[in-house]
């Protein structure tokens, strides 16, 4: 680890933290079978890397994600970085469309295995005004999310990508 700027020996530790912890033995797996890691949504994803995704960006040319033909899962990056769904409310008129939609309920853990999630979108000062159909969600190993999108109930909606949530945790050895 010598070689490695600091900000990647951080992730490496912090990584390393955040699976010793999931399971409180160091054991990552969700009480599923993980033999067979072909049909892992972990290992078989479509890379998702749109900048107007960001919960800070805005335009006039507004998205629209019922028009896109999901298929399978989906890892979310922001130029290059991995990033995720926001879990709070985001400002309508963000993430490049009108209506923001964001995460209800929160990320999983890894042994949790594959969860569903609802998504609202925000609109009128109602963070929950469009309640768009569930979505699934995967933690994977290497502190990363997948997602199982599918056609919001409207246009003008979009599923937003924040930052990752750092999850540190200090402790007496």
């Amino acid at each position: 680890m010598v070689d490695q700027p600091l900000q990647e020996q951080l992730a490496v530790v912090s990584h390393l933290l955040y699976t010793l912890t999931q399971d409180g033995d160091g054991d990552e797996g969700s009480g599923e079978d993980d033999s067979d890691e072909s049909s892992d949504p972990c290992n078989h994803y479509t890379a998702l890397d749109q900048t107007w995704r960001a919960t800070n960006y805005t335009t006039k040319n507004v998205a629209c994600d019922r028009r896109v033909q999901w298929k399978g899962w989906y890892r979310l990056f922001y130029r290059g970085k991995p990033i995720q769904m926001p879990e709070r409310c985001v400002k309508k008129e963000m993430c490049g469309t009108h209506a923001p939609l964001w995460l209800v309920g929160g990320h999983p853990r890894i042994r949790d295995g594959v969860v569903t999630r609802k998504v609202c979108g925000n609109w009128k000062n109602n963070c929950c005004l469009f309640k768009s159909p569930p979505i699934q969600v995967k933690a994977c190993r290497g502190n990363y999310y997948v997602y199982k999108f599918v056609k919001p109930v409207a246009c003008h909606m979009a599923y937003c990508a924040g930052k990752i949530q750092c999850k540190w945790i200090l402790r007496k050895i």
